[in-house]
Parts: C-alpha cells; structure tokens; sequence
C-alpha cells in the first residue's frame, strides 16, 4: 500500500471541483456559482438516485454510481468538449481513452477495473452504461432548464459561431422551440427508451418550477 499513490490521485481528479462545465460559459451563463464538472457528477448521481427510486429498473445500481463518479475523469486532462467545439465523437474517444489512462496510472492497484467502467460508460452498451449515460445527458438538459428559468440565458446568446453546427441552425431557422426544448430534444435519443419523450417534457417537464 503506498497512501503517497492515494493522495496524489485524489489532487489529480480533485481538479475537476475547480473547471467549469463548458456548457453554461459558451452559453454566456452567469452566476456568482458557476458550475463545475465535480458538481455535475455530483448531479447525475443524485439523478440516478431519484430515477431509479421511481422507475425500479432491473440494474446493478452501484455499477451505475461507479460509473457516474469516473465518467468525467478525462476531462481533467482534455477540458469538457461539447457539440459547439467540433471535436468528433471518434476523436473524443481516443483522446479521452489516452488521457484516463494516463491519470489511473498513479494507482498501483485496481486500475483497471476503473478504466474498464469508464470504457463500459462510454461503449453504452450494457443497461448500466446506458443508463448512467441518460443520466449524464439528462442532468445537462435539467441545467439549462433551470439556466433558462432564471433568465440567465436564451437563443438571444446564440453566436454566428455557434450557427457552423448544423443541428443547432437547423432548430434556431425553425423557430418553434426555446433553448431548453432544444437541448432535450437534441439529447433525447439518449434517454427515450426510459419513457421521457417529447410529451413528457412539454406536458410536465418543462412546467416543473425551478426557481427557489
């Protein structure tokens, strides 16, 4: 046991208390908070936690907050990469894959089993993986929900920029929906199969009050 290897990891992964999620900064959000992708992880788990409560599915639930708790981990290393930095899905993949490896390599033992979740999470495959990644994309859409609620943002931030990417042009030509629909409708695809559709948000979703 060497508690050196322990305490340096913690330093490491403790970054990500300290880097803000890219999301609300392109999105010129502004708050004496801002927040973090530590307290992102900290929100999808809670999200799980109430998810699976309600819902009962048939999962290996402590897989799922495992993966919850290490699925950011590259993002110490490569930053939180959204749809509006053009990075592709492949790409991501292998920088981030190279970048976990690097940072679990200050463990001398069980490693593997880390990189191993976090390789499961991002394949998506197994009912947990799938899962914790609708609860990942979920929790973004409840933020800017919220985000949108306080007024603290809006399509009015919408930037020429941000217009290169076409899905999100393609919803601002539309005009029909506000910038929380259009964040639940672009994720959507990942947490459908769990019943939240478009009716769900817009019949109860969208009318849950945020403000406190």
């Amino acid at each position: 046991m060497k508690i050196e290897n322990a305490i340096d990891f913690y330093y490491k992964t403790a970054k990500l208390k300290e880097v803000l999620r890219s999301g609300p900064v392109q999105w010129q959000v502004e708050k004496d908070v801002m927040e973090t992708i530590a307290s992102h992880v900290y929100g999808t788990q809670m999200l799980a936690i109430g998810l699976q409560s309600e819902m009962k599915l048939d999962l290996d639930f402590s897989k799922v907050l495992l993966m919850l708790a290490v699925h950011e981990t590259e993002e110490i290393l490569i930053g939180d990469l959204t749809p509006l930095d053009f990075v592709s899905k492949e790409q991501k993949k292998e920088i981030g894959k190279t970048a976990v490896s690097k940072i679990f390599s200050t463990l001398s033992d069980g490693k593997q089993k880390y990189i191993d979740t976090i390789n499961e999470f991002c394949e998506g495959k197994t009912k947990e993986a799938h899962f914790a990644k609708a609860c990942d994309k979920l929790e973004c859409v409840l933020e800017f929900k919220k985000y949108c609620d306080e007024g603290l943002t809006s399509l009015d931030k919408v930037t020429s920029d941000m217009l290169r990417h076409p899905k999100l042009k393609e919803f601002c030509d539309e005009g029909k929906l506000a910038l929380d629909d259009i964040f639940y409708v672009y994720h959507m695809k990942e947490f459908e199969d769990l019943g939240f559709t478009q009716s769900l948000w817009f019949d109860c979703i969208k009318k849950i009050e945020t403000k406190k």
